[in-house]
């Protein structure tokens, strides 16, 4: 989506903001309400082990499939289906990255997705054209602590 740190002056950077988005349209659901835990770290680091980094892709897995549910719903095609429900114990390297790239091309396609069936309703604009902004999916669930500073969520 956006261009990233490389921009020259002078140009504007749109970004749909991928980990703030994860933290907003994933909530942990408590006793007392929801909160906005951090987005699953399933992008491998020196720092973390191949099962942690598995384990996480499992729990963002979870959450993509979960947009089905959602609305506007995503829906997925047989071949996507088919890849999202391979098993990655084993995959290390160039082949876990394939599977990183197909995580981050569906939930930036899901975003655009949902700026363009929400339009300005449960949105959030951070910034603005002279700096840049970054767009945001609004949180839609009642007594949220975020939608209640958003004038336009």
């Amino acid at each position: 989506m956006g261009t990233g740190a490389n921009d020259s002056v002078g140009k504007h950077d749109t970004d749909g903001g991928g980990s703030p988005a994860q933290v907003i349209l994933f909530p942990c659901m408590t006793h007392s309400g929801h909160i906005h835990c951090r987005p699953p770290r399933y992008k491998h680091k020196p720092t973390r082990t191949w099962v942690e980094t598995q384990g996480e892709w499992e729990m963002y897995r979870a959450r993509l499939l979960s947009l089905r549910a959602k609305e506007p719903a995503l829906k997925f095609s047989r071949e996507v289906k088919k890849r999202l429900n391979a098993d990655v114990e084993e995959y290390t390297g160039v082949r876990y990255k394939a599977f990183d790239d197909l995580l981050d091309g569906i939930f930036c396609a899901y975003l655009a997705y949902y700026f363009w069936y929400w339009r300005h309703e449960h949105c959030w604009v951070v910034g603005n054209m002279e700096t840049g902004y970054v767009t945001l999916p609004g949180c839609r669930l009642h007594s949220c602590l975020l939608a209640a500073g958003s004038s336009n969520g």
